[in-house]
């Protein structure tokens, strides 16, 4: 993937006048505007247009989970929002973008050297692109999430406030953005390199953020969250014994596949591939380990419908054990609104791999590209190791506004990496018309995704999208079988 940063002898000066340039190109104020294009893309035909290869008996489930509120709506409608700002001018000012920074998408995992760290999660949809892309996207997702059932929520006058708490958070994750590019872009560009959002060093950024207490509790309760989820606790969960040795569960989203299967051969040749891709140092880890089981795993929202498998590894013993997931993988999203890159990149999977590494120092051991020549291009990552997410209808109001400050912090991190901080913080400036302009566009975008959510609704109501909550096992396995590998 092609460097992003501006060439290195510009001046800070130039690199200032750079990002002041870009408001030409993109007004501040201008971010707050959507307006509906006049020759807008169906919604429902794009998301359409991304399920010509996936597997057809899972269609009616990417509809069920895409139709269950408009904030399931936006985590499966990445493409829908792409074309939309591509409609728009840009400030040009470009990044490795995440691609698709709801906030769904932001939580804690473990880094390669076990500690637990805060970052985004999902690189699928990476891209080379414009900045201000994943900061309306954060932004509007927290105003959607203001808006979905809560627990909390259970008057008319608390779901007024948990609504204003949405739109709050849509203007603090923008707030928060520009103040820590503004810091980013004081730092050597090696200490920008290396950051991470461990615990030492969120304890650090929250003391200069309001209501820093409650911030700290936060991140003891994502501290918690992910050392609860272990290696152990993920084979446990996903996995029965049986006649001494372990096997994956046949559950709800989890379909077991076996080592018999006529799929598990093209599988295992896969994870072979994978094998011969990676560094050496890290094939040598990988090495101590052999496919003992395999499954099929129903995954999120949007990414429902492509395969995606699930590898239960053991080594040297048969405690030894861990879980892999091979992802396959399409087209970015982005390229709705955005031209195609040239040159960058051999295969999706090798475009999400280098995007991901682009984008933070932490990223899983496992990750690497799991190409085979002929067959759909997939990739493989540890599952669920120290993973922890909030469940963003169980956090307070106030706590959801904490939660956007930390994604927002880790977005500008993982920017300042790939993009010039520079400019971005000359673009951004030291006032809040950029803040107010992204809360503006995000409670503004949030209405249009409401009204799209209900038009998809209307669609399965009229049966012109099948839906349906799960798919029997036999169907999924032969829907599976039935594609080419």
């Amino acid at each position: 993937m092609a460097a992003i940063s501006p060439p290195a002898h510009l001046s800070v000066d130039e690199r200032v006048a750079r990002g002041r340039a870009a408001r030409e190109l993109r007004p501040r104020g201008s971010l707050a505007a959507w307006r509906v294009p006049l020759h807008r893309a169906e919604p429902i035909d794009l998301l359409a247009g991304q399920e010509t290869d996936r597997v057809p008996v899972l269609l009616p489930v990417r509809h069920f989970r895409t139709a269950a509120s408009p904030f399931a709506f936006y985590r499966g409608s990445a493409i829908v929002m792409a074309a939309d700002l591509g409609s728009m001018p840009t400030s040009g000012l470009t990044v490795q973008l995440c691609g698709d920074a709801h906030l769904a998408n932001f939580g804690v995992f473990r880094a390669p050297d076990r500690r637990l760290v805060f970052d985004g999660d999902d690189f699928d949809e990476t891209m080379a692109g414009p900045f201000e892309w994943d900061v309306l996207r954060l932004a509007t997702s927290f105003v959607l999430a203001g808006l979905e059932k809560s627990a909390l929520a259970t008057s008319r006058s608390a779901v007024q406030a948990r609504a204003r708490a949405g739109r709050k958070a849509a203007f603090a994750a923008a707030a928060t953005y520009r103040m820590s590019m503004r810091s980013n872009a004081s730092r050597p560009a090696i200490d920008v390199w290396y950051a991470r959002g461990d615990e030492q060093a969120l304890r650090t950024w929250s003391r200069g953020e309001p209501k820093s207490n409650r911030l700290l509790a936060d991140l003891a309760a994502g501290r918690a969250g992910g050392q609860s989820q272990t290696v152990r606790s993920a084979v446990e969960h996903y996995t029965t014994r049986k006649g001494g040795a372990r096997r994956f569960l046949d559950a709800d989203a989890l379909v077991r596949i076996g080592m018999d299967d006529a799929l598990s051969g093209p599988i295992v040749a896969t994870f072979q591939a994978y094998r011969a891709q990676l560094a050496a140092h890290r094939a040598e880890l990988v090495n101590h380990y052999e496919v003992i089981d395999i499954g099929h795993k129903v995954v999120g929202v949007g990414s429902v419908g492509l395969p995606d498998f699930v590898l239960l590894m053991q080594g040297r013993s048969k405690d030894d054990l861990l879980l892999l997931q091979l992802k396959a993988t399409q087209r970015s999203a982005l390229l709705a609104g955005l031209p195609a890159p040239t040159g960058e990149h051999t295969t999706e999977a090798q475009r999400i791999v280098v995007g991901a590494r682009l984008s933070q120092p932490d990223t899983d051991v496992f990750l690497g590209p799991a190409d085979l020549p002929g067959a759909p291009s997939r990739y493989l990552r540890q599952l669920r190791d120290g993973k922890w997410a909030p469940d963003v209808t169980t956090l307070s109001n106030g706590r959801l506004v904490d939660f956007a400050r930390m994604c927002a912090h880790a977005l500008a991190r993982s920017h300042a990496r790939t993009g010039d901080p520079v400019a971005i913080a000359a673009y951004l400036g030291r006032g809040s018309t950029f803040d107010l302009a992204a809360a503006s566009f995000a409670r503004r975008y949030a209405a249009q995704v409401v009204a799209d959510a209900g038009d998809y609704r209307a669609a399965i109501g009229s049966g012109r999208l099948a839906a349906a909550a799960t798919v029997a096992r036999e169907e999924l396995l032969d829907g599976l079988r039935a594609m080419a590998f």
